[in-house]
């Protein structure tokens, strides 16, 4: 996605989470952005869950970061 994109699906998960409404979604490497928009965070590899964890933790985590994720 590019920034604007990124923006405008950014503030349309915000209004929908204010609204009540339960989301899964999301498939990025970028942390920052997933922070933003997500409760918590599941990181796969080779079609496994190989962690998962409130995206709080996962982003104080650095060996997970460095493993699998783009801050």
């Amino acid at each position: 996605m590019n920034p604007v994109e990124r923006v405008k699906v950014l503030e349309n998960i915000k209004r929908l989470s204010a609204e009540g409404k339960t989301m899964l979604l999301l498939a990025d490497q970028n942390l920052k952005f997933c922070r933003k928009v997500c409760d918590r965070g599941y990181i796969i590899e080779k079609g496994t869950i190989v962690h998962d964890d409130a995206m709080e933790d996962i982003w104080n985590n650095e060996e997970v970061i460095k493993k699998y994720l783009v801050l």
